[in-house]
């Protein structure tokens, strides 16, 4: 009995041990919070790294291989029926211009989802990117059982004019007057054409509209929709995806773009044309870009994205203003981990979803600042390097991340290395033990 209490002593003693030189190998680091004291300091920075990249559209097309990069954005929208002072002009009812409303917003997400290959030039190659951003009717958060969609009875502001004497296409009285939550959601006006202009023999209905920053008119789309069209004896149904293209060439305004067939808009890959209405044996240089007039409007260019996406990026644009401010939120399943031996440099302003983190040997260097939401992190691994170099991590939606998080004991592992005036803000200090 005692010899094999013994030989058991034996055998724990030696897995005692066995277990004792594992963890001194292979511990689990602790990690401490980094201190404004430990950053280093560079003038030369500046110098070595050249002017600054954060105002070039190039730097915001969207990566195909990188999507956590540049999360998608949200525009926000509401709706405006403009009718006469008894309620008639559009719309028969509040529910079907509500319908419409929101079927018309299903067409446009679906276009914005499915961006297609441009017709122009012949044989181009041009990528057909996912656009990255959807547009979404937003409601006034502070009224309560507000759905974003509205009707104003005002007889002087109930038709659009499109030309002549008494044209008021450009007047921003309906939305100085009507807007609401004036420059943080874009106001989308539905009007319809002047009765007297639909007797006219010489008068041709079609959907119009205007986009002009912070606001938007569409004419004549309850009209339009109520014109039987018939072919080969078909009547063919109109309904609200045939303002899609419409709403989207306008929202295009709205977002910075300008029209691309007669003249330079700023893009090399939107090339001038005829602006055909549609392809035929008449006009074989047809577009389908969403800034032309044609019957498709459904394509945008790299360019077109890239300047939107700097745009949203901005933190000095008014455009800004318009989105759903969903980087503000944290969202643990967006992490973005750079890859151990690797070099990375950010070249735009980002608004990032969650935590970062600096995988060992790599370096990450930041020329324009990167916002982190409420609660996410940066972590350094051992070997890491954080470069700010005209940029840094910070908050811009006015609240805190946790900050930058380092091996504890390890900290001569890792280095942050920022220009003056570029250290990381708006983060929590203190000690963390796991």
């Amino acid at each position: 009995m005692r010899s094999n209490v013994i030989v058991r002593l034996k055998y724990f003693l030696c897995f005692l041990n066995t277990c004792i030189l594992f963890s001194s190998c292979y511990r689990q680091f602790h990690y401490a919070w980094v201190t404004p004291q430990q950053i280093i300091f560079d003038s030369s920075l500046t110098k070595k790294y050249g002017a600054s990249p954060c105002l070039d559209f190039h730097n915001y097309i969207p990566d195909t291989l990188h999507p956590k990069w540049q999360p998608p954005r949200y525009v926000r929208m509401n709706m405006h029926f403009m009718r006469n002072s008894d309620g008639s002009g559009t719309f028969p009812s509040e529910k079907e211009a509500i319908d419409f409303s929101q079927n018309l917003m299903w067409s446009v997400y679906g276009k914005l989802a499915n961006n297609k290959q441009m017709f122009l030039p012949a044989g181009n190659n041009t990528p057909a990117l996912h656009t990255g951003f959807e547009a979404v009717i937003a409601p006034d958060t502070s009224v309560r059982d507000d759905i974003g969609i509205y009707f104003h009875d005002h007889d002087s502001s109930a038709v659009l004019i499109t030309g002549g004497k008494y044209r008021n296409v450009e007047s921003s009285y309906a939305y100085n007057r009507f807007g609401v939550m004036k420059g943080s959601v874009i106001n989308v006006f539905f009007y319809e054409n002047n009765p007297d202009s639909l007797n006219s023999k010489t008068f041709h209905l079609s959907g119009d509209g205007i986009g002009a920053g912070n606001w938007m008119k569409m004419l004549g789309v309850y009209q339009t929709m109520m014109v039987k069209q018939v072919i080969n004896g078909d009547t063919i149904l109109r309904g609200p995806w045939m303002f899609a293209g419409l709403f989207d060439h306008e929202l295009g305004h709205c977002l910075g773009l300008s029209h691309t067939w007669n003249s330079n808009d700023g893009c090399d890959d939107t090339p001038t044309n005829p602006n055909c209405w549609g392809c035929s044996n008449e006009c074989s240089s047809c577009s389908n870009n969403v800034m032309d007039y044609n019957a498709y409007q459904e394509a945008w260019t790299p360019c077109q994205l890239g300047k939107i996406h700097l745009n949203f990026s901005n933190p000095k644009s008014t455009i800004r203003n318009y989105l759903k401010p969903e980087h503000c939120e944290y969202h643990p399943d967006w992490r973005i981990t750079i890859p151990a031996n690797d070099t990375v440099i950010w070249s735009g302003f980002k608004d990032l979803w969650g935590d970062v983190v600096i995988s060992e040997n790599a370096v990450l260097v930041l020329r324009c600042d990167v916002s982190l939401p409420n609660g996410a992190k940066v972590t350094m691994k051992k070997g890491a390097t954080l470069i700010c170099a005209g940029g840094t991590f910070y908050n811009s939606c006015g609240e805190f991340w946790q900050g930058i998080e380092v091996p504890e004991g390890r900290w001569s592992f890792v280095k942050i290395i920022c220009a003056p005036g570029c250290a990381p803000r708006d983060m929590w200090f203190g000690v963390k033990r796991n």
